[in-house]
This record gives structure tokens, C-alpha cells and sequence, in this order.
């Protein structure tokens, strides 16, 4: 790549087969308003490659290397964005991230040495941040060669953590597969659902599936603690929850489930204790009749025009008591109504407003707000809770997540439902 100067005057441009066009349309804007005469050195690639060899970036001793601009658009894949993200880290890459129309979704992805604006940004503003981005780098390279020395005389550490980063992404692929996949193909019901963990892995879990012709279950959970072992016990909920089972196959009432699933929780503690809270209930699509029980966990929440009704689903704790027992509430889910069960992270994502109201009032708090922006809203809940997640990102410190985020609204299609009462 040359010397140091030319190798840090060197931008690679990253984008999709079908983005190159737009890609160097960009580039050209940018270089023509460079504030210095050193104009940088567009190179573009296909953002793939950037998970290969093939391309050289960021700090290459003796030289290093210059920023990165990847450019995003809708159709780009989570997992591949990470992918490149973490290879531009690991390589010590300064990366802009140019987010294309209708890829909003990854500007929540800034964070140390990775700068995110959308591609309709002032060209003379994108110019500055990659000469910063540029001059920082050369520090950088000056770092990276005191690192080379330590990681000389410190062992086998980087590739130790190199291997946990790995289990990291594998344990969180692992569980994704617990979640649900196909809430847009449960009929008779609108569901939308906000699922977004503090670190790799969450100690949150929900899950929608229906139970036979009328009938729907709904979980969410939230196990004590955080990281790895929350997210396993998250797993066994997901798991030993028994949603059928009864006699001839009958469905069990949420009651029964739930006293099943503890006493499995507390059969399977050795010398670890752990817990976790839950809201467990039955939707009939036609009726609109739901049965729910609750361990612990945050009330749910029935929302309509008329006002906020939280549903006092009260009872102990999963994993800790053999013997806990656990009682049914029963509600009827009507016309305009929204049920919105969600954990306790929106307290921390939402910090609390004015002073709370005695145990049978519903507190004030900023995130009831929110959730009843959600359930007001036109559209599909699918589309609300995207612009919930958008809300999260614009509150101070959702950079560094302090909990895990969860939140599952229903309401009825009424229309598929009087299908299915003929």
C-alpha cells in the first residue's frame, strides 16, 4: 500500500453489487468538497469482501491503513453488518457507515470508531468526519505498534478472547432460535413485538404460538441477572413451559402451566439459584376472551382509547417455591383494545416521571406514554414497535444498554376472527 501518507490518503468505499453506482456517486461528492489539498484515494469494493483477506484495511504495520465507508441499505443483512463491523474493530478500521433510504434501522449501529449518517448528509460534513476519522488514525497506528509488543509477552489472551467473542455470537444465534418465527402468520391476531437485548445474549424471552383453532398462548419472561446464564434459563422456560399436555391432548389453562413449568424450574436448581419472572396467558381469537397468570412480572397493560387498565396478574416467583400456586385473571380483549406485556428494562430505557401512586394505582412513567403512542397508532403493530425501538435510541445512554428490552402488544383482527367463528 505504499508509505504511511498514502496508505492513511486511502478510502474504501464497501457497498453492494447494485450500491456501487450510488456508492461513487458519493465518493465524488465528498472528495470535491475535501477542506485540504491531500484529496483522499477512493477504492471501492463489494462490501462481502471485507470479511476476506482480500482486502486490505486498517492498521497493516508498518504503515496502517485509512477510515472505511460502508455504505447500507435496506436489504443489507444484520448478521453481515456485524460480520464487517467486527472484522473493521478487530482490524482497528475508523468505519462511516453512509445508512441509504429505508435502512434507518443502522443508525443505532455508532458507537467508538464507527460513525453513522444517512447518505442524504451535506457531502462537506461527511468530507469532515472522514478527514477526522483520518488524522485519528494515525495515533491509532502509533498504538497498534505498542500493541504488537504486548501481545508479544501477554500469551495466548487475544486469542482467548478472540474464542469467547465467537461462543458470544454463537450463543445468541442459538438463542434466536427459541424465539418465534412467523407472528405475522397467526390469524386472527395483530402482534407486534420488540425484542432487544442488553449484550449478546438476553435475559428476556416471549413467545406467541397457537394452541388449536380459536386459541393463541402467549409468553414473556425475564430471568434474573444478565449475560450467558440468564439467557440459558431463559431457554428452559422456553422449553419446559407446558402448553398442551391435559387430557386427550387438551390445552392447559395458564395456571396449570405455570405450576408445571415452576416445579420443573425448581427441580432442575443444584446449587445455583436462580429465578425468573413471567406472564403466561390464553387468547381466544373469537371471543377475545384471555386468560393470563403472572410470576413477579410487571403488570400487562390494556390500552384503548378510553385509557390505560393495567391487569393485576399477580404470583410468586418462577424457582423458588415447589408448592407456589398461581392464580387465573381473565379479561376481554374488545374492539380498539391493545394488551402489551413488556419487561422491566423499559424502566431503565424510560427512566421514571413524578412520583409514583400507591400499589393499586398505576405508577407514572414515561414508557406507559410510549406504549400507548404503540397501541393508539394506525398500521400494523409491527410497524409501531419499530418506531418504539427508534424511540429507545434517542434516550441518553441507549448506547450502553443497562437491560434487556422486551415488549409483545396483541389485538384482534376482527375480521379473521368472525371467519373463524363461521
Amino acid at each position: 500500500m505504499g508509505g504511511s501518507g498514502e496508505a492513511l490518503r486511502e478510502v474504501i468505499v464497501a457497498s453492494s453489487p447494485d450500491r456501487r453506482e450510488r456508492a461513487e456517486i458519493l465518493a465524488r461528492a465528498i472528495e470535491a468538497r475535501w477542506p485540504r489539498r491531500d484529496k483522499p484515494i477512493f477504492r471501492h469494493v463489494a462490501s462481502v469482501d471485507l470479511l476476506t483477506e482480500d482486502v486490505e484495511v486498517g492498521v497493516t504495520l508498518p504503515g496502517g491503513g485509512g477510515p472505511v465507508v460502508l455504505v447500507l441499505d435496506e436489504d443489507t443483512p444484520q448478521v453481515a453488518v456485524s460480520q464487517m463491523l467486527d472484522v473493521l474493530a478487530q482490524k482497528l478500521a475508523p468505519v462511516l457507515v453512509l445508512a441509504l433510504e429505508g435502512a434507518a434501522r443502522f443508525l443505532r449501529l455508532e458507537r467508538d470508531g464507527v460513525i453513522v449518517e444517512r447518505d442524504s448528509s451535506d457531502p462537506g460534513m461527511l468530507a469532515g468526519m472522514l478527514l477526522a476519522l483520518r488524522e485519528r488514525q494515525r495515533s491509532v497506528v502509533e498504538v497498534a505498534r505498542d500493541l504488537v509488543i504486548a501481545e508479544t509477552t501477554s500469551g495466548g489472551m487475544k486469542g482467548e478472547v478472540d474464542r469467547m467473542h465467537e461462543e458470544l455470537h454463537l450463543a445468541a444465534s442459538v438463542q434466536q432460535e427459541f424465539l418465534p418465527k412467523t407472528l405475522d402468520a397467526t390469524p386472527g391476531l395483530d402482534v407486534g413485538v420488540l425484542f432487544r437485548p442488553a449484550n449478546y445474549v438476553s435475559g428476556d424471552i416471549y413467545d406467541v404460538v397457537r394452541l388449536d383453532e380459536r386459541r393463541v398462548g402467549f409468553l414473556i419472561a425475564d430471568a434474573v441477572g444478565h449475560g450467558v446464564p440468564a439467557a440459558l434459563l431463559t431457554m428452559v422456560i422456553s422449553r419446559s413451559l407446558p402448553k398442551g399436555g391435559g387430557v386427550a391432548g387438551a390445552v392447559l389453562e395458564p395456571e396449570e402451566a405455570m405450576s408445571r413449568l415452576n416445579l420443573e424450574l425448581c427441580r432442575r436448581q443444584a446449587q445455583s439459584f436462580r429465578f425468573a419472572t413471567a406472564i403466561y396467558g390464553i387468547i381466544d381469537v373469537v371471543t377475545g376472551e384471555a386468560h393470563l397468570c403472572g410470576a413477579g412480572h410487571p403488570h400487562p397493560l390494556v390500552i384503548s382509547s378510553r385509557g390505560v387498565t393495567p391487569v393485576l396478574a399477580e404470583g410468586p416467583l418462577l424457582g423458588v417455591f415447589e408448592d407456589a400456586t398461581y392464580e387465573r385473571m381473565t379479561i376481554t380483549l374488545r374492539e380498539g383494545e391493545t394488551l402489551v406485556l413488556y419487561s422491566d428494562g423499559f424502566e431503565v430505557a424510560f427512566p421514571p416521571e413524578g412520583a409514583e401512586g400507591d400499589a393499586l394505582r398505576l405508577p407514572t412513567r414515561a414508557y406507559i406514554d410510549e406504549f400507548t403512542r404503540v397501541a393508539r397508532s394506525a398500521g400494523e403493530l409491527r410497524e409501531s414497535m419499530a418506531r418504539l425501538e427508534a424511540r429507545i435510541d434517542q434516550q441518553a445512554g441507549s448506547l450502553h444498554q443497562a437491560d434487556d428490552v422486551t415488549a409483545l402488544a396483541i389485538r384482534l383482527h376482527r375480521g379473521e376472527s368472525e371467519r373463524a367463528a363461521a
